[in-house]
């Protein structure tokens, strides 16, 4: 018998991410200066003392899977830390941990959209941002907007969307 793979994984190309994280590396080893903004990574080690938080959790059984959202403690310490920083007051569950930014918006768009829902994406994007929702979500881009014009934004994005989410929106 053979196996054969869902049209979403047929359809996936290689990650433009990872080609400009490659071609970044490529470039740097050859002596070019190179600031590669691709992966999103910092460009310096992750500091002594995070390692050793990291090292001490593990040692004390922190060892084992955790909740989706996040454990309650984290949890608690992101609701605590906006209401202080920001003055916005979230309790614990309305916060949801996640491994980084494409996985965050893949997690929003599965649980908001529906396939064929549009979303207005400005342009320039992260290479990533459409694929973020696999098939439920149908790109618009915008293109030259100058970002002080609310207005400018505000018709160009009414214009870049079809009828259909037009009149959903109204």
């Amino acid at each position: 018998m053979t196996m054969t793979l869902s049209r979403v994984i047929q359809a996936l190309e290689p990650s433009a991410t990872m080609a400009m994280a490659a071609k970044a590396k490529e470039l740097k080893a050859s002596g070019k200066v190179v600031y590669d903004l691709s992966l999103g990574e910092p460009d310096f080690h992750t500091p002594k003392h995070i390692c050793d938080a990291a090292a001490e959790a593990m040692r004390s059984g922190h060892t084992h899977y955790t909740p989706a959202s996040g454990i309650p403690e984290l949890k608690k310490a992101v609701a605590e830390q906006y209401g202080a920083a920001y003055g916005l007051h979230y309790d614990p569950a309305q916060v949801v941990v996640a491994n980084g930014a494409k996985h965050a918006l893949h997690n929003v768009f599965t649980a908001l959209l529906d396939p064929g829902d549009e979303v207005v994406i400005p342009a320039p994007y992260w290479v990533s941002s459409p694929s973020c929702s696999g098939e439920y979500m149908v790109p618009v881009g915008l293109l030259g907007l100058h970002k002080s014009s609310i207005l400018v934004r505000s018709v160009s994005a009414s214009r870049s969307c079809s009828t259909v989410s037009r009149k959903s929106s109204s």
